[in-house]
């Protein structure tokens, strides 16, 4: 009960930063504006289950560790940026940081363009992949649970993920995935992920790959991992690059 009070009392403090009084007993309305680096700023959310549960773990509960990150952070990478939200957070917690997000989905747009233009990223209707091409979209009611396939017919563009870290100045400081199973894909680019500093990414447990290969994929690009959390179908893993950029209390693996 401690740990969970302890728990909320944490999330209300972050909530109140953003401008928002967060109480236990109410459910959680999305909302239409925040307070990001002091200014009020209007939002554009869809309203669906899926989003209302990351804007609650991404921003309340800080589920990929922004607030750990350490050193400088000039640059973020955000795929599977869906509706804004990490990028969002990213803005909160890196206020001169350069942020690109890539999001496949076109459906998207009309938040992504809002969102962006309140915490000042730059955001790509273009999916991630191992290397440049098209994909073709599965699209759910909730939008957080889209996939993408490699498709040479599809009609949505793809980037390799090393154009990505190139466009982005050829460094990434903090790199956020959460792309519903393409990231199997992306980490088979070892040289481009030697230029990612931090690593916050959410992988799917999918086409028999399991928690433990995915942290030793992780590994095998140099990465420490803090932090592994395990689920039936997902799990997520927090690493960094180098020794000075350890944050001990996060381990729990």
């Amino acid at each position: 009960m401690f740990s969970r009070l302890k728990s909320f009392a944490e999330k209300r403090i972050r909530a109140h930063k953003w401008g928002i009084n967060l109480v236990l007993s109410e459910g959680f309305q999305l909302p239409d504006k925040v307070v990001l680096n002091g200014k009020s700023v209007h939002l554009n959310l869809p309203k669906e289950q899926g989003v209302s549960v990351a804007f609650s773990e991404i921003v309340f509960a800080d589920c990929y560790g922004l607030s750990l990150a350490k050193g400088t952070i000039n640059t973020v990478l955000d795929i599977g940026g869906n509706v804004g939200l990490f990028s969002l957070a990213a803005r909160q917690a890196f206020p001169n940081a350069k942020i690109h997000a890539y999001e496949p989905n076109p459906q998207q747009e009309k938040y992504l363009e809002v969102q962006a233009k309140a915490a000042n990223f730059q955001y790509f209707l273009e999916a991630v992949e191992l290397e440049d091409g098209h994909v073709s979209l599965d699209l759910h009611d909730d939008s957080v649970q889209t996939t993408s396939q490699v498709d040479d017919s599809g009609k949505i563009p793809a980037i390799a993920f090393r154009k990505a870290v190139d466009r982005l100045g050829g460094t990434v400081d903090f790199a956020k995935v959460d792309c519903e199973g393409a990231e199997w894909r992306i980490w088979k680019d070892y040289d481009a992920w030697q230029k990612v500093r931090h690593l916050s990414c959410e992988y799917h447990i999918q086409d028999g790959h399991t928690h433990e290969e995915a942290a030793s994929q992780i590994t095998s690009l140099g990465f420490t991992i803090t932090y592994q959390e395990r689920a039936d179908t997902f799990g997520v893993i927090r690493a960094f690059r180098d020794a000075k950029d350890i944050v001990l209390g996060d381990i729990n693996r």
